[in-house]
């Protein structure tokens, strides 16, 4: 009994308090200098509606949960996350003898920037850096929600490429990325 208290309890309790004892963090740093980030809704282009508000939740969760930057509204912001989603296609799949689709695919495109705000209203914007993402993922058709599945997974990883490409070049030291 007691060493089965001592594995399963006071040492993983041990462990956590080194790790936080070590300053061991969960998320991405982002330096203090920059004070805080807010992400716009996005722009859609794509024929699919509502899809920008569903790209705005999956980027903000991914903020949240890979950073420890301080998310604020984008007009509070000094650094702000802003984009478009530019195409949502359903690719071409596998098909059996008897030419019956039995598998297809969702593919998302977005374009997103890095903007920091100057505290001058009348002063310009600069874009720290632009990229273009595209994910796509793949269903069976048997599956009862396999496209919703599929653009969900899509969606997260999207998301998650945004946040960790567009601030890949902070470090705790360093000053803000260069443009691409």
């Amino acid at each position: 009994m007691r060493r089965a208290l001592l594995e399963f309890v006071v040492l993983p309790l041990a462990f956590c308090g080194a790790l936080a004892a070590c300053g061991y963090r969960t998320g991405f740093l982002v330096p203090e200098h920059i004070g805080s980030i807010g992400v716009e809704i996005f722009d859609n282009v794509s024929k699919v509606r509502d899809l920008e508000a569903e790209v705005h939740d999956y980027v903000t969760e991914s903020l949240r949960s890979r950073t420890e930057a301080h998310l604020v509204p984008p007009s509070l912001a000094e650094l702000v996350i802003r984009g478009r989603v530019l195409d949502y296609s359903r690719r071409s799949g596998i098909r059996n003898r008897d030419n019956q689709l039995l598998e297809t695919g969702v593919e998302i495109t977005v374009e997103a920037e890095l903007v920091r705000r100057r505290s001058d209203p009348e002063a310009r914007e600069e874009v720290l850096r632009r990229i273009t993402v595209d994910e796509e993922s793949g269903y069976r058709l048997q599956e009862p929600n396999g496209e919703f599945d599929a653009k969900d997974r899509v969606l997260r990883r999207l998301a998650d490429r945004i946040v960790l490409e567009l601030l890949a070049e902070f470090t705790q030291e360093g000053d803000s990325p260069s443009q691409n």
